[in-house]
């Protein structure tokens, strides 16, 4: 079974950090706005993206790699006991908590096939399809995940520790404050992937080392709406570039960061 990999706090805060951060700012400048500047949208936007193929937000870890061959049977070659070539059904179900700070509840259905080298008893890849619905608690807010995947995974070295991705994913990222009825945000983006190539492996970050994405976001906060299309650009520095509206934005991954460029 394709491994996933539980929600991590740290990430879960950082999904809200960009739009709390941007409401106090607003807040101490302008009072009759509540819209977030596109800075703060572009960070979502790539966040969005990069939580979900490392399976912060519940699904599949991309940069786990591909599982290992375990041997052939009499009906064919299996890999941790799954038939090359045959498509198995699994249901998501799991809790997760931080101490006493942030809890989580995901629950979905994923679909995949493992494409093999009978050949040589090697792994080539596998098809994903993937749903998992996220909910959970945080200080101060609450957050509700829906991720979509439908990707083509394949690997670029002899230990799978470098796979490439195409395909494409939807997300429904919302999040909403427990102290304020009129502070909730809610984004739905829709990404198709191209030419992505994903280095991790146990016990280091899975990092998007290439890759393009086009998205279509449409989203809300505080009532104000906003849609864009655009395009990702990704770095091997951990890094995004952004480009919509006409503007460019290079985001850090790891911290969320976003600056126009």
């Amino acid at each position: 079974m394709l491994k996933r990999t539980r929600l991590k706090s740290v990430f879960i805060l950082l999904t809200a950090v960009a739009f709390t951060y941007t409401s106090c700012q607003k807040a101490a400048t302008n009072t009759n706005s509540s819209k977030p500047d596109n800075a703060t949208i572009s960070a979502q936007i790539a966040l969005n993206l990069y939580n979900s193929i490392n399976g912060t937000y519940g699904g599949v870890n991309v940069g786990d790699g591909l599982p290992v061959i375990h041997g052939a049977s009499s009906n064919g070659l299996k890999v941790n006991d799954i038939s090359c070539g045959t498509t198995t059904e699994s249901p998501i179900s799991y809790t997760t908590n931080s101490g006493d700070t942030v809890k989580s509840t995901v629950t979905g259905h994923s679909s995949y096939t493992i494409n093999c080298d009978e050949t040589n008893f090697s792994i080539l890849g596998y098809t994903l399809v993937d749903s998992t619905t996220t909910i959970g608690t945080a200080p101060g807010y609450n957050f509700h995940y829906i991720i979509k995947e439908n990707y083509d995974v394949a690997t670029l070295n002899s230990t799978y520790t470098l796979v490439s991705l195409k395909g494409t994913q939807t997300s429904v990222i919302s999040t909403a404050s427990t102290t304020s009825a009129d502070e909730s945000t809610s984004q739905t983006n829709e990404y198709t992937l191209k030419d992505f190539q994903i280095k991790g492996h146990d016990g280091n970050p899975t990092t998007i080392i290439a890759g393009t994405a086009l998205f279509v976001v449409n989203g809300t906060k505080n009532g104000e709406s906003y849609s864009f299309t655009g395009s990702i650009e990704f770095m091997p520095t951990d890094k995004a570039k952004l480009s919509f509206d006409g503007k460019v934005f290079m985001v850090n991954l790891l911290t969320g960061k976003s600056t126009q460029i």
